[in-house]
Formats: structure tokens, C-alpha cells, sequence
């Protein structure tokens, strides 16, 4: 905290800048995902975001590249939401062994911001068996009622590590396709995540070379 001025104020210092900075720089895939999430923005007109698994029953909002229309949503970075709140939790929760699942789901006290928002045990299996279907997780007026998002799992060298998503306004995503938005944020992930895979693997040989 830093004094402002003589009316004994106070505010948040630049300190916290570089706190920040290192904790979104602690993330795996940080910087590597955000030329994916400009593509996405140019793909769709609509705002993209990473969000990465934190911790077992969470995950967070790392990264978002905005939209460049005058009525776009924002999502700011740092917020830690359960894995079954919204397209970009869904996406990876849907993605995990059934035993993990359910533990995720126990971990967690359910408590729904909206109705909107599936709560039981029984609409949480139903939602990830769509997402399995489909490929992608859409949530439309869930988190806010104007605002819907779609988002597909990220894959590293070990397994879903986070997802991407497209977020915006409901009724300008119907317009422009749910499906065809969502085809779009599928085909960056896998891209995205076949890249990390050969990433890791090259790491690998690097390594045992190195060792050797």
C-alpha cells in the first residue's frame, strides 16, 4: 500500500504489478497460448481467454486477448472459479477420468450463482457427456445474462492442462453460430495441443541427451 496525496489515502502500490506478473508467469502454457488466442479473436470477432487447472478442483482465468468490437465482454484474469462454472471449467472437468470426476465434484460445495448454472451431480454428468459429443463446452447465460462462451480442453504431454474459449454477447454468438464458433475454438485447441505434445516430447530428448 502507498499514501496518496495528504488526505491519508491509500492504494495499491506498483509492488503488486510485479506479484501479479509472477504469478501469470508461474502457468505452464502462459505465453505460448496467446498467438492461439489472437487467431481466435480474428477467427470469431469475439473476446478469447486461457484458463488453466489450478490446483484440483479449480481452475483460473491466465490470459485473454479482447475483442475488437465497441460492445464486447470482458473477463478479467486471476479469477478462480470451480471446474464446473462456465464453458472454459466444463471443457477440462469433461476431460478428466470419471473417479476424478466425481472427487472434483465432492471436493466442491455447489452453490450456483445462477439457475442457469447446472448443480446436482446427475446435470453435471449430462453436461459433460454433451461436451464429449460435441467436442466443445458452450455455456449461454449462465455466468451473466447477456454474456455466452465456448470453449474447447487444452492437452499437454501429461493430460488436459486448461482450455480456451470464445466469450461475448449471447444474441451476436447466435448470429454468428454457436457451432460454427465452436468448430472454430476446437480446431485452435487441438492445433494448440498437438503443438505442446511435440513441444514436450522434443524437451524430453533434450534432456536425456544432456544427461547422457
Amino acid at each position: 500500500m502507498q499514501n496518496i496525496g495528504d488526505n491519508g489515502s491509500y492504494a495499491l502500490g506498483p509492488a503488486c504489478l510485479k506479484f501479479a506478473e509472477g504469478f501469470r508467469k508461474s502457468f505452464t502454457l502462459s505465453d505460448r497460448v496467446l498467438p492461439y488466442l489472437e487467431r481466435l479473436v480474428k477467427a470469431t470477432g469475439e473476446t478469447a481467454i486461457y484458463c488453466e487447472r489450478y490446483g484440483f478442483e479449480s481452475c483460473v482465468t491466465v490470459e485473454r486477448w479482447d475483442s475488437p468490437h465497441d460492445t464486447r465482454t470482458f473477463s478479467g484474469t486471476g479469477i478462480i472459479r470451480p471446474l464446473f462454472v462456465g464453458a472454459s471449467a466444463l471443457a477440462i472437468l469433461a476431460t478428466l477420468p470419471e473417479a476424478e470426476v466425481s472427487a472434483v465434484i465432492s471436493a466442491n460445495k455447489i452453490n450456483a450463482p445462477t439457475a442457469a448454472i447446472p448443480v446436482t451431480r446427475k446435470e453435471i454428468s449430462a453436461r459433460i457427456a454433451e461436451i464429449k459429443t460435441r467436442g466443445y463446452a458452450v455455456s449461454l447465460r449462465e455466468r451473466d445474462l447477456d454474456t455466452g462462451s465456448i470453449a474447447a480442453p487444452l492437452a499437454g504431454e501429461r493430460g488436459v492442462v486448461g482450455s480456451i474459449a470464445v466469450i461475448g454477447p449471447v444474441d451476436r454468438m447466435k448470429r454468428n453460430g454457436i457451432h460454427r464458433i465452436g468448430m472454430q475454438v476446437q480446431r485452435l485447441a487441438r492445433e494448440f495441443s498437438g503443438e505442446s505434445r511435440l513441444v514436450g516430447k522434443e524437451n524430453g530428448r533434450t534432456l536425456r541427451r544432456s544427461a547422457g
